[in-house]
C-alpha cells in the first residue's frame, strides 16, 4: 500500500487545501472547513471543483485527525 505524504497540520490550520492523486484516476483533497479537516476522493481525471461523484469525510483538525484522514483516503484506494 502506498504512503500518503500529507503536509503538517499547520498547513491546514492556515486554511490551505492539498490535492493529490494516486494511481491513474484516484484523486484526493484535504482542506480545513470550519474547525474540521475535510477529506474527499473521486475517481475522475478532473479537478475537485468539476468532479461529480465525490466521497467525503470530516475529521478533527488535529494531528490524529490528519492521520485518520490519510488512512481513510488510502482505505478507498482501489487494489
Amino acid at each position: 500500500m502506498p504512503n500518503l505524504d500529507l503536509p503538517e497540520i499547520s498547513y491546514f490550520e492556515q486554511k490551505n487545501a492539498f490535492t493529490g492523486s494516486l494511481k491513474e484516476d484516484f484523486r484526493f483533497r484535504v482542506c480545513r472547513e470550519e474547525d474540521m479537516l475535510s477529506a474527499a476522493v473521486w475517481h475522475e481525471d478532473i479537478c475537485f471543483e468539476l468532479a461529480e461523484n465525490k466521497e467525503g469525510q470530516s475529521f478533527p483538525l488535529t494531528n490524529d485527525g490528519l492521520k485518520s484522514a490519510a488512512a481513510w483516503i488510502l482505505s478507498l484506494l482501489p487494489a
